[in-house]
């Protein structure tokens, strides 16, 4: 753009000599109206070049504020995503707590056959990953693999721990071993999570 200006600017500088050096060599001669329609075409070029320009510059300004609001936009997704992140990493915190509370009481069971109340083999935090399972989109395919095993080995358990149905005496040494392999499942995917959701720290 800049080159258009100083071309402008070279014309004016040329004509100007012209003219110069026109009235210099027959000052008597000389009559302004013979240059008067490349005087009237000088000023349109010299008007539409401002125009030009003060089109240019709104172009720009218009630009620069897209350009703003843009990274306002991004910079909120990326808040919202570093949220669901946190809360998802505090999640599978405890959930692996939990699952280290189960896998303990189940074990208990094993080795002395003391009765299991089961409301007690209950993940009372699984809920608490509907809101990543919500928006998937925010993680990387690791993540999203770990969450989708996380939340598959917390239903299977619910639904173990459901045929149960409150009967203490139903949970026999087959049934206590397998729910004692999905807690550890449960454990091992939430610990991955964790690991995973580490590197967004750096």
């Amino acid at each position: 753009m800049q080159q258009r200006y100083d071309v402008f600017a070279f014309s004016l500088l040329v004509f100007s000599v012209i003219l110069l050096t026109a009235i210099s060599i027959d000052p008597v001669g000389f009559s302004l109206h013979e240059w008067q329609t490349l005087l009237a075409a000088l000023g349109a070029l010299a008007g539409a070049s401002m125009v030009y320009r003060g089109a240019n510059l709104a172009y720009r300004a218009s630009m620069a504020k897209v350009d703003i609001d843009r990274e306002h936009h991004d910079q909120a997704i990326r808040r919202s995503a570093y949220k669901i992140m946190v809360r998802l990493r505090f999640a599978t915190f405890l959930i692996k707590h939990d699952a280290d509370r189960i896998k303990d009481l189940l074990r208990r069971f094993k080795r002395s056959k003391v009765k299991i109340d089961t409301s007690r083999l209950k993940f009372d935090s699984a809920e608490l990953i509907e809101e990543a399972w919500a928006n998937l989109e925010t993680f990387d395919h690791a993540t999203i693999s770990e969450i989708g095993e996380l939340k598959m080995a917390l239903l299977k358990f619910a639904n173990i721990v459901l045929e149960l149905n409150s009967d203490t005496e139903k949970v026999q040494t087959a049934s206590a071993n397998e729910l004692q392999e999905m807690a550890e499942q449960i454990s091992d995917a939430a610990t991955h999570i964790w690991q995973l959701l580490q590197r967004y720290d750096n």
